[in-house]
């Protein structure tokens, strides 16, 4: 079991999907998301996401490059793990 005390940012999971090899991504009700390495069992912390205030993530889905975050507060978010940024869409597909 992986928990605060492993560095895990929350107790409330509320996804876990993976990426590639051994990782995942795990979405929270308050702390946003992580990523977590299975083989290592270490949890990593993506840049940006110090101070989440985007609200719980819903969902997430990995495609490519960019990891799509559906919120409940803030909506669509976009992180790009190539360049470590996270944007926001709206309904008619402009980034924030």
């Amino acid at each position: 079991m992986v928990g605060p005390k492993d560095g895990l940012p929350d107790y409330m999971v509320t996804n876990i999907i993976p990426q590639t090899n051994n990782t995942f991504w795990i979405g929270m009700q308050d702390k946003g998301f992580c990523q977590f390495d299975y083989s290592k069992k270490k949890i990593l912390l993506p840049a940006g996401t110090d101070d989440w205030k985007y609200g719980q993530v819903n969902t997430l889905l990995n495609s490519g490059s960019s990891l799509w975050i559906a919120t409940q507060d803030s909506g669509l978010l976009e992180y790009n793990g190539a360049i470590k940024t996270i944007k926001f869409q709206d309904e008619k597909n402009n980034q924030y």
